[in-house]
């Protein structure tokens, strides 16, 4: 099978990782009772906090939700470029290692490497905009799943692609 096609495939595999990951942290954000405030809190962490006061408080309130929710829309496009990425990369160092990857591999590349994605581009962001921020073991069992689901499916595409 071509590189080209297996990294496609691995892209693709990364972003229904990286939807796993959004769900889940939707689900524990709705248990919170604090709807968004994941994304939100890495939005601002990666994006910037919001900049706008006016002095009329039906249209700063306007500006402020509308200021979030466009923060929360870039941040989950962000999210899903990266977790294609993610995929894609994860294709190529298995098969540069000569690697099988499949769920179990998958979810080691995830828990090692989606992880360390996550921290490195935490420590870059500026630490002055740093907001709460999911706990250490959210962040590591959702990054396994995501990479297990990436294995997973990287294995499933290659082999329906084979049978085909």
């Amino acid at each position: 099978m071509r590189l080209g096609s297996r990294l496609c495939q691995g892209a693709y595999a990364g972003v229904t990782g990286g939807i796993a990951i959004a769900v889940f942290f939707l689900v524990a954000d709705l248990i919170r009772l604090a709807p968004l405030s994941t994304p939100l809190a890495l939005g601002t962490t990666f994006l910037g906090p919001a900049g706008s006061s006016i002095d009329l408080p039906v249209v700063s309130q306007l500006l402020t939700w509308s200021s979030a929710g466009l923060k929360v829309l870039a941040f989950t496009l962000l999210h899903l470029a990266a977790f294609a990425a993610l995929g894609a990369a994860a294709v190529a160092l298995f098969d540069v290692m000569e690697w099988p990857l499949n769920a179990a591999t998958g979810a080691l590349f995830g828990l090692i490497g989606c992880s360390v994605v996550f921290y490195g581009s935490i420590a870059i962001a500026s630490a002055g905009v740093v907001q709460e921020l999911p706990g250490v073991w959210a962040v590591l069992i959702g990054n396994l799943v995501a990479g297990a689901l990436i294995g997973g499916q990287v294995k499933l595409l290659a082999g329906s692609e084979r049978a085909g």
